[in-house]
């Protein structure tokens, strides 16, 4: 194949050089829909062809099987296969004739070879168990080479395995292997790690026990980690700048930050929370301005991949970017410069809310969850709304049926703000706080915040309502395309 080409972003292409001996096969137990081995001639990652140049991209190509059930979810394995294009230099492409790829079918159990066998490789994904973004990962890391992670050459450093829980027909899938490790740490966060009780056959007692922390967390089925993400490049040497983020709340910035950046950069950051949504805000922003942004720029996406919908789109200068909010867990976040000119670039950080959004658009209708019903308690939701480059915002409607509050209002209007944030704040104790404002939401502290009240108001100004909240809100956000 010719792996010097940028490939199509779809589904997967065999990477590994065939072994000279039959693989090992990774299979399932139905009934609980996790992963296991069953013995039959040994893999070792070791023995992998590495590919010694650095690559851009390397195809692999895959078939989705229409025919058998896993056809019904092929949004769902294509969404879970776009993290390895996204992250790795691996690039998941439509077969067309070629006579080497992976056919994802829905068989009996989830399962996988490791590495490369040769032909239609089958990787099962059964509809009834494996249809988790985590599981199908799960799969396909085993065709690129990789084994259990608890079952890798230093795992009796990391990890106590309970042989004493476990049925010994199944002890098979817990022996250790000899591994090439990568030069890379033991990741009890990996999609490929057992869980606790897997295979357990005493509820309650478990089969594997990390060490020397009890408590760590195995078995996520979430997704990728970023180990497993750091191995995969690193085994494939792949030659790009990619990061990703997992934990509830981080940071990140351009490479050198505070200093200036390099030039002929492309770096991409996926931020993927386990729930809710995720929030950016930028605290420095300083690129290379150029017409239309097409030099240095950054580039958000209200999801995992290049393909989903654009929060920012290619923004550069200094501008003052707002709070943005993703539909859902991820955001994706690009950073590319030229040639010519750098400068000091950006930092960010990034935290987990329970509701929000982000309005780039000339309209847009704001609704609190649930809405038409009451809104639940403990919520804390933030809308950021930005008009489009050359307006300004105009005005707010309140939604005519319901208003806010219970009550109707006249348009809101502040014609000479560029962009605002709606916040709602609803703590247990409290019904209802809403506020706009052209950068952030008022603390507790704020003469305006009161509980069991309605307020909205512009920073800087006096209240404009102050009712009893008893209703969900829906806000009309409108721009009448002034220049």
């Amino acid at each position: 194949m010719d792996r010097g080409r940028t490939a199509c972003l779809l589904l997967l292409p065999l990477l590994h050089a065939a072994l000279s001996r039959p693989r090992q096969l990774i299979t399932s137990d139905n009934s609980a829909g996790v992963m296991k081995a069953k013995n039959r001639a040994p893999a070792l990652q070791g023995l992998l062809q590495r590919l010694g140049e650095h690559h851009d991209t390397l195809d692999i190509f895959t078939q989705i099987v229409d025919s058998n059930k896993a056809g019904r979810h092929q949004a769902l394995i294509r969404e879970a296969l776009e993290d390895f294009n996204t992250l790795t230099c691996i690039k998941l492409v439509n077969r067309t004739t070629e006579t080497d790829y992976l056919s994802i079918t829905s068989a009996n159990g989830c399962w996988s070879y490791i590495g490369k066998v040769g032909g239609g490789q089958t990787v099962s994904l059964e509809e009834s168990s494996c249809m988790s973004k985590g599981i199908i990962q799960h799969e396909v890391d085993h065709s690129l080479g990789f084994f259990h992670e608890h079952v890798r050459s230093d795992r009796d450093e990391y990890v106590d395995v309970q042989l004493q829980n476990i049925a010994e027909g199944e002890w098979g899938n817990f022996r250790k292997q000899e591994t090439n490790n990568l030069d890379l740490p033991y990741d009890f966060e990996s999609v490929l790690h057992y869980g606790r009780y897997t295979f357990s056959k005493t509820p309650g007692q478990p089969s594997i026990i990390p060490k020397p922390d009890p408590n760590v967390e195995i078995g996520q089925r979430y997704g990728l980690s970023p180990l497993d993400v750091a191995k995969l490049n690193k085994l494939y040497s792949c030659d790009l700048c990619s990061t990703l983020l997992t934990s509830a709340n981080g940071s990140l910035a351009s490479a050198n930050h505070p200093e200036n950046y390099a030039n002929n950069a492309s770096c991409l950051w996926l931020v993927r929370l386990q729930r809710n949504q995720v929030a950016l805000q930028f605290h420095a922003f300083d690129l290379q301005t150029s017409l239309d942004c097409t030099s240095d720029y950054v580039t958000v996406y209200d999801g995992a991949s290049r393909a989903s919908p654009v929060l920012l789109h290619k923004e550069c200068g200094s501008a003052s970017l707002p709070l943005l909010v993703a539909s859902g867990a991820a955001m994706l976040v690009e950073f590319v410069s030229d040639g010519a000119v750098t400068s000091s670039g950006f930092s960010a950080s990034y935290n987990s809310v329970k509701c929000g959004g982000s309005f780039t658009r000339d309209n847009g209708v704001v609704t609190t969850p649930g809405f038409p019903e009451a809104y639940p308690n403990s919520m804390d939701c933030v809308w950021s709304i930005r008009a489009p480059v050359g307006h300004q915002f105009n005005h707010l409607n309140n939604d005519r049926d319901r208003g806010l509050c219970g009550k109707r209002l006249r348009p809101i209007r502040a014609s000479s703000v560029p962009s605002l944030q709606l916040s709602l704040r609803v703590p247990s104790s409290w019904s209802l706080s809403v506020a706009v404002a052209e950068e952030s939401r008022p603390g507790p502290e704020h003469p305006l915040y009161t509980p069991h009240r309605c307020r909205l108001y512009l920073r800087g100004g006096s209240p404009l309502l102050s009712l009893a909240a008893r209703q969900g809100v829906a806000l009309d956000t409108s721009d009448e395309g002034q220049r």
